[in-house]
């Protein structure tokens, strides 16, 4: 699987009418992650229709994470994966560490806001 590799393809400004179609092409061709950035048309959407359409046979989550918002929203819309700019570093006690960046999954999200 492509996750193993840390392949995640990243849907930018990818609207809910497309984004079935684009990513059954990328499972097709072995890529089963991907990530709708939040600044897309209509983002929560096409969270849902993927999640709909593809169920646990694509891992699906949103890019561009910001908030603590976008966490919560991703994860009602079924998305599984949080991409942001700046995790938490246990050795930061501002709990960011400025440049770097990361992969949650779930409540691991929202602990790094």
């Amino acid at each position: 699987m492509m996750t193993s590799a840390g392949i995640i393809a990243i849907l930018r400004g990818i609207t809910p009418a497309d984004c079935v179609e684009q990513v059954a092409c990328l499972r097709d061709h072995g890529i089963t992650t991907v990530e709708i950035t939040t600044n897309s048309p209509e983002w929560i959407a096409s969270l849902q229709r993927l999640r709909d359409a593809f169920g646990e046979g694509v891992t699906v989550g949103a890019g561009t994470v910001l908030t603590p918002e976008h966490v919560a929203i991703c994860a009602a819309a079924g998305g599984a994966v949080y991409p942001h700019p700046q995790p938490r570093s246990a050795g930061d006690p501002r709990g960011k560490t400025p440049g770097a960046g990361g992969v949650r999954r779930g409540d691991d999200a929202q602990r790094d806001f």
